[in-house]
């Protein structure tokens, strides 16, 4: 209990002979308004309590009015005089110290007397305490860092205040730390500093793997053969459009997704053969007589530019997703006349008369279709095919000689680069000789795809301190961003990543869910051997929340169990680090491996304690009504979650989780919201992951500001000196690709 109480300070300073005439009065106010007054004379105030706050009030007024104005007169104008100690009164209280000499009779201290002395005499220098010397070194802020201010502070502390490390780190390393610029000065014993550098080092690794996420891109082929190539192929000409469709969001864009393909090349024909998978689109309605009036302008250019015969038979169309601006469809030929003999060729880039167009015709009369994946540079015009799918070896056509002025644009230099990606080989010891059959290599670059990837990216996040889990996911991976330029040709393996991404821009995508079909993931259940062990079901209540008035708001995830209510954790940010994708080819679905991370606050402060006691949920209907924290805490959505468990080989499991995205709806005539489970939006996830791994992480949720943890990327993936054995990779693509098989198997009946 708070007594009550008054602190009066004074201006002039009272000392106890000032003050010893009022003592008396002072003592009579006391007993008249049952209160104590009391004056410290160090601190020159007037202590006054009492049993009620308005009697204090009272002799605080009478102190003011009547006593403190008499030692107010005791100060001159320039306030030097009756303001502090004068000198008569600070000399009576100096401490005087006895300077009486004593005379003591010992061993004389001049040394020279004595320089004779034995070794063997009671003489022993006085061993003083060693202080090891400051240093003062510099830790320098990686240039991938852009802000900073950013840097230097962290998420969340159990005092929900954000981490300083500017304060933290000096305070656990015992050090002195100051900010110039990219430079962090830091002055104190040698291993304390070295210490901090060692901490802020953790904290620059950390705050680089989180700030972007590592994508590698792996392509495996379940038929081994002797040559293919890959091409790009829009998902509307891919045959299973319709079951990738569901893996997608209802708001993405169809016309800018793509998917790799392979092309087998045909020793007898000397050509690339049609992806089985491609299909030619119909058009119809508007589309189809947008088509036709570019296919009548397209005519009349070939008219006025008078080609010969073969080319005047020739019907070029565009496909079904042609744009004016930026068309993504081949040209189609059709109608050729096979008796024309030199016509069975077109080759761009040259000026053969007749039967050659050139480039600037060639420009001018497909001004509006630029060539696409199906056209190539050089191609033969097969006889009994409706669609030419390009070749990139084919047999070549009768050159000529052609004159040029020489106002023609010189011929640019080609300048041949090494790419680091391409020289892994060496690099990693991964042999490189012709004996390697083509599925050998693909499988040695494939393995040390992954290592470099996990590697990196687990020793990265060594000092993250909150949940981290490496597993795998079964969907499709899609390309993005595809240039005309990158659709044009057939590409190998190798060179998707090389030259597709890092040059032409291509983005690799994988789908965020597995399926929206439950018969699919019903009968992805059906392939696994065993029921599942475990079952749980949790709300995920996606809100907007903060626990300060002064403080913006941030999306934060609250976890819910459905059977109680109370919260499970709070995820503050979560952050894929590392991404790996693995195209399988020809078939239906695809995998990624993956490195997550998730920031974790508090969850037994407020606003989340005062709003899971605002939840009530039904327990027959489980319909769940909850009210919001007002200034605090709004719900943006809501997850229901299910999540079956399946034991597979070892300590693998395969978790099947189905996800809804609850429907809310206002209480009428109240502030609450009503949650209906059942009747919105529902997909399915379906991952795989290593029990192992988990235990092995938890020392990660409460690690110390910039430590790291004892485990290594070794560590987790069982990497040994041996290249290719039964490590943790290569168990996992094992388990992922009899998964993919077995779907494979299943849906195809």
């Amino acid at each position: 209990m708070i007594t009550p109480n008054l602190v009066i300070y004074s201006y002039p300073y009272i000392s106890e002979e000032k003050l010893r005439p009022y003592v008396p009065k002072l003592k009579k106010l006391e007993s008249q308004t049952n209160t104590t007054i009391s004056f410290d004379f160090f601190e020159q105030c007037f202590n006054i309590k009492g049993e009620y706050q308005k009697s204090c009030f009272e002799v605080g007024n009478i102190i003011q009015t009547s006593l403190l104005p008499i030692f107010n007169e005791q100060v001159d104008k320039a306030s030097m005089t009756g303001t502090y100690q004068d000198v008569q009164s600070m000399q009576q209280n100096t401490f005087k110290p006895n300077l009486d000499v004593i005379n003591v009779v010992g061993r004389s201290l001049g040394l020279e007397e004595h320089a004779d002395f034995d070794d063997d005499e009671s003489y022993f220098p006085v061993e003083t305490e060693e202080y090891e010397q400051l240093v003062v070194k510099q830790f320098h802020i990686s240039p991938k860092i852009n802000d900073v201010s950013d840097f230097l502070i962290g998420p969340p502390q159990y005092n929900m205040q954000l981490a300083e490390y500017m304060e933290i780190i000096p305070d656990l390393t015992n050090t002195v730390c100051a900010l110039d610029s990219r430079c962090i000065i830091i002055t104190g014993e040698e291993t304390c500093v070295d210490d901090a550098i060692s901490r802020f080092k953790a904290l620059e690794n950390t705050y680089i793997a989180l700030s972007k996420t590592s994508v590698a891109l792996c392509i495996h082929n379940p038929n081994p053969s002797v040559n293919y190539g890959l091409c790009f192929c829009e998902l509307n000409s891919f045959k299973h459009r319709s079951l990738v469709l569901r893996l997608l969001k209802p708001a993405q864009p169809i016309n800018s997704i793509y998917v790799i393909l392979p092309v087998f090349f045909n020793s007898v024909t000397m050509q690339y053969e049609q992806p089985l998978d491609f299909i030619q689109l119909t058009v119809s309605g508007q589309r189809q007589r947008y088509i036709t009036e570019q296919q009548d302008n397209e005519r009349k250019q070939l008219k006025e530019k008078e080609l010969n015969d073969a080319f005047s038979l020739c019907h070029i169309t565009l496909s079904a997703s042609s744009d004016t601006r930026s068309p993504s469809k081949p040209i189609k030929v059709e109608n050729v006349n096979k008796k024309t003999k030199n016509t069975n060729y077109h080759r761009r880039g040259n000026t053969q008369k007749d039967s050659i167009v050139s480039d600037s015709e060639a420009s001018t009369s497909l001004s509006t279709t630029p060539p696409s994946v199906y056209e190539f540079e050089t191609f033969e015009i097969p006889e009994n095919n409706t669609i030419n799918f390009p070749a990139l070896t084919p047999k070549k056509a009768k050159k000529t000689f052609t004159p040029k002025l020489l106002s023609e644009k010189k011929r640019v230099n080609r300048v041949i680069r090494i790419i680091p990606h391409k020289s892994s080989p060496t690099t990693l010891n991964i042999p490189n000789t012709p004996s390697l059959s083509l599925a050998d290599r693909v499988k040695s670059y494939n393995y040390f795809t992954i290592k470099n990837s996990l590697t990196s990216g687990l020793n990265a996040l060594r000092g993250f301190k909150g949940e981290i889990k490496l597993s795998a996911k079964i969907g499709k991976v899609f390309s993005a961003n595809v240039s005309p330029a990158a659709k044009s040709q057939v590409w190998k393996y190798e060179d998707i990543y090389d030259i597709a991404i890092k040059e032409h821009g291509v983005k690799p995508q994988f789908s965020e869910i597995t399926t929206t079909d439950s018969n699919i993931i019903d009968r992805m259940e059906s392939i696994l051997p065993n029921a599942p062990y475990n079952k749980t079901s949790i709300y995920e209540f996606h809100c907007s929340a903060r626990n300060s008035p002064i403080l913006p708001y941030r999306n934060v995830a609250v976890h819910m169990n459905q059977g109680v209510i109370d919260v499970r954790k709070v995820v503050l940010r979560e952050k894929k680090t590392t991404a790996v994708n693995w195209i399988c080819l020809d078939r239906k679905f695809d995998f990624q491996l993956s490195i997550a991370t998730k920031v974790l606050t508090r969850c037994d402060v407020k606003p989340y304690t005062t709003f899971i006691k605002r939840i009530s949920i039904c327990p027959i209907t489980l319909v769940m009504t909850f009210e919001e924290v007002p200034r605090f805490l709004t719900v943006r959505y809501i997850f229901l979650k299910d999540t079956s468990r399946y034991k597979i080989v070892s300590s693998y499991i395969v978790e099947i989780t189905r996800v809804e995205q609850v429907v809310i709806h206002n209480v009428p005539n109240s502030n609450k919201l009503r949650a209906s489970p059942g009747t919105g939006n529902v997909w399915y996830d379906f991952e795989v992951r290593n029990t192992e791994n988990d235990k092995v992480f938890e020392v990660n949720r409460d690690l110390e500001i910039g430590k790291e943890a004892e485990w290594t990327a070794e560590d987790i993936l069982k990497l040994t000196d041996d290249r290719i054995l039964a490590d943790t990779i290569a168990e996992y693509v094992t388990n992922l690709l009899y998964i993919v098989e077995e779907l494979e198997k299943e849906i195809s009946k």
